[in-house]
């Protein structure tokens, strides 16, 4: 059954999954014409409510598979031609299903319907098609056969995320929502209702009421949860079930007004509805019922008074009490689950000689047949070529085990009840001098998850702007060369991720015009080399230093006190910016005012003695500009022997401040600490590149070998 050309006689002997049951024929001759995926999706879902379960799951397994296949080659069709005229567009942008957010574009083929978010990861539209899937599959598990869900898959292809979705039959009557007519919100059926408050109960969702006085109804989804029938009349008791879809999920969980809900309609600071949602892991635990109904509009909707419900202030209150629980409570209990994981899923290694020698055998055959590309990283396929230092067969099995580690780590965070934004929290709190079992690898293994999943945001923007994201010419130079400083405030989140590039137009694609993967290649390549190499030679300064010095003729010890003390005075200095900037300055100036003003006030004479005090420094001024030459020629000396790095260093900059500041803005400021925060602190130099690189692989699909 791979889509139009399938043919039931061959597929109805073909066994199917570890069921033992066959592939059924859904009668699809072979004609071009589209599938209908949201019917076979629905009539697998009847022969499983019929108890039919051999064929039901045969169906649904079949569908789904082909579902996923067809919509996986469209979506890398759609996104390699969004930078390609209209006119030379295999598939046109649907303007009928449009989005009022600019970064959301839709298109229409073959029965399925493709929303593409442009905005990045982390931007809103980015979260909320996820959401939607998330939301969508928990309301699945609950198997509430009385509602129908539309079958649905995400996609991230070249830095766009896109969800696939089995295009539904026309609408008709809408059962629950906010009618336009009467201005107000409906809830007809008391069957739909009694099916909602079940799915409500299993997700732990509060029920109350949606809208205000006469016009409220009583409801524990979101607000802006649709559901309504194709046909014009609901039956839920007796003969022909007519079906009964619920749509726009994407909000049904509580949003996080900790994170990214600030923008609101009347004042700066006043919260808003945001994608940003806390798990359904951690809402279901929890010990009171939420709901998302808390009366935060949309950022700047109008009119506000439309998102205002009766119980919305309560149930603010508590959702803010359970948000307290969980950064307080939540994320202090994960520390002991996320130890206790490491310990049941990496044991301790047995240091018995029999186990020595047997790891050293097979370190010693796995580094005989690894082959010399070992540890080079090149990018297959889709992302062109980079080079790092080659590694040992045993290194690469530490790395391979550390990765394990981390896809471990965030998968209980993740089952916690948190998401992995938070994990910046459950750092900070982790003593970095704890003596606990595990505490040291928890707290360097989500440094590193932190690092590549910054990465994997500077990957994807890459991709999104060399593929010619929205037409944009010249993409791939504008990709790399953002530059290093931080953005102004109302800039882009990710504006600066990716490093400047010493000469991004030598990768310019000018003898294609239209998109290509070459590009892509090009782009990645040029991100690695900059990011995984040393521009620049760190010498050591010190000895270079004391070199010159014993060149010239100093002594040794002598040449050593000099640098010693060219360390010294420039540590102060660097202290006294960070600390004191412009203080030390100040405080003299002003205790001089303040002794002239003294000594005028209070010593007879005082006038008469400040006057001649005067007159005699004017009279050592011309003495003293001697002195003040030649202490400016100290100065240039002192200048030239303290150490200084080289400020043009995109490597240097890139993890000792941008990559630092990353971290900070999306993971919070305590996710490092006192020390890790320094400028001189760098963070490549305190984690395993290679581990980064394997785990950047996992969670981006990109194939590093």
């Amino acid at each position: 059954m791979g889509g139009g050309n399938s043919k039931p006689a061959a597929s109805t002997n073909r066994p199917l999954g570890q069921t033992g049951a066959f592939a059924p024929a859904l009668n699809t001759a072979a004609t071009t014409v589209s599938r209908n995926w949201n019917e076979e999706f629905q009539q697998a879902l009847d022969l499983i409510d019929k108890e039919d379960f051999a064929r039901g799951y045969a169906q649904l397994a079949s569908v789904t598979a082909d579902f996923h296949d067809a919509a996986e080659r469209m979506v890398e069709i759609i996104i390699s031609e969004l930078a390609v005229v209209e006119a030379d567009k295999t598939y046109i942008e649907s303007a009928s299903l449009g989005f009022d957010d600019p970064n959301i574009t839709v298109y229409e083929a073959k029965n399925i319907t493709f929303t593409i978010a442009h905005g990045g990861q982390g931007s809103s539209s980015w979260l909320e098609l996820g959401n939607e899937l998330r939301h969508t599959t928990n309301v699945f598990r609950c198997k509430e056969t009385a509602l129908r869900l539309p079958l649905m898959c995400i996609f991230d292809f070249k830095g766009f995320r896109t969800l696939a979705q089995a295009r539904l039959p026309a609408q008709n009557k809408q059962l629950l929502g906010y009618d336009t007519v009467i201005k107000g919100y409906i809830l007809e059926s008391p069957e739909l209702n009694n099916a909602m408050t079940r799915i409500g109960k299993q997700l732990n969702l509060a029920k109350g009421k949606i809208g205000a006085r006469g016009g409220a109804v009583y409801s524990c989804f979101h607000y802006s949860t649709s559901a309504w029938t194709p046909g014009s009349a609901t039956d839920f008791t007796g003969g022909k079930k007519q079906r009964v879809y619920i749509t726009n999920l994407r909000h049904l969980m509580p949003v996080d007004i900790l994170r990214g809900s600030e923008g609101g309609n009347e004042a700066p600071g006043m919260h808003a509805e945001a994608a940003e949602k806390i798990r359904p892991e951690f809402l279901r635990r929890y010990a009171v019922p939420l709901t998302g109904n808390v009366n935060l509009p949309p950022p700047n909707a109008k009119p506000a008074a439309k998102y205002f419900h009766e119980d919305g202030d309560d149930a603010l209150q508590a959702l803010r009490k359970a948000l307290k629980h969980l950064t307080r409570i939540v994320t202090m209990e994960s520390i002991d689950s996320l130890s206790d994981k490491l310990r049941d899923e990496f044991p301790e290694p047995d240091d018995s000689l029999v186990a020595q020698a047997e790891r050293a055998a097979h370190a010693a055959t796995a580094a005989a047949t690894a082959s010399p590309h070992v540890g080079a990283v090149s990018m297959v396929e889709q992302f062109g070529r980079a080079k790092v230092k080659p590694g040992r067969a045993a290194e690469q099995e530490l790395a391979m085990e550390q990765v394990e580690k981390m896809a471990v780590l965030t998968t209980q965070v993740q089952a916690e009840g948190l998401n992995l934004r938070m994990i910046g929290d459950v750092r900070a709190k982790i003593n970095r001098f704890s003596k606990v079992r595990n505490h040291g690898d928890i707290r360097q293994l989500l440094l590193t998850e932190m690092v590549a999943r910054i990465l994997k945001v500077s990957v994807y923007k890459i991709l999104r702007e060399a593929n010619g994201s929205r037409g944009k010419g010249g993409s791939i130079a504008a990709a790399l060369s953002k530059g290093m400083t931080l953005p102004n405030e109302g800039m882009d989140e990710w504006d600066v991720e990716v490093p400047q590039l010493l000469d991004a137009a030598k990768i310019r694609n000018k003898k294609k015009p239209q998109p290509s993967n070459e590009a892509c290649r090009s782009a990645i390549a040029a991100f690695f080399n900059i990011v995984f190499a040393r521009q620049f030679d760190e010498t050591n300064h010190d000895k270079v230093l004391q070199r010159e010095l014993e060149e010239e003729g100093m002594h040794a010890r002598k040449a050593e006190e000099v640098v010693t003390l060219a360390n010294l005075i420039e540590d102060i200095r660097k202290k006294n910016k960070e600390m004191f900037p412009g203080a030390l300055e100040t405080m003299i100036h002003d205790l001089k005012k303040d002794l002239a003003t003294t000594v005028r006030a209070s010593v007879p004479g005082g006038s008469w003695m400040i006057d001649k005090y005067k007159q005699y420094k004017e009279h050592q001024a011309q003495s003293k500009e001697e002195e003040a030459a030649q202490d400016v020629r100290d100065q240039e000396f002192a200048d030239k022997i303290l150490r200084r790095k080289d400020p043009l260093d995109p490597f240097s900059i890139y993890w000792r401040v941008t990559m630092r500041d990353l971290i900070h803005r999306k993971y919070g400021q305590d996710a490092m600490s006192k020390d890790e925060q320094s400028r001189s602190w760098s963070v490549i130099d305190n984690i395993d590149a290679e581990v980064v690189l394997r785990r950047l692989a996992a969670i981006t699909g990109i194939r590093f070998s």
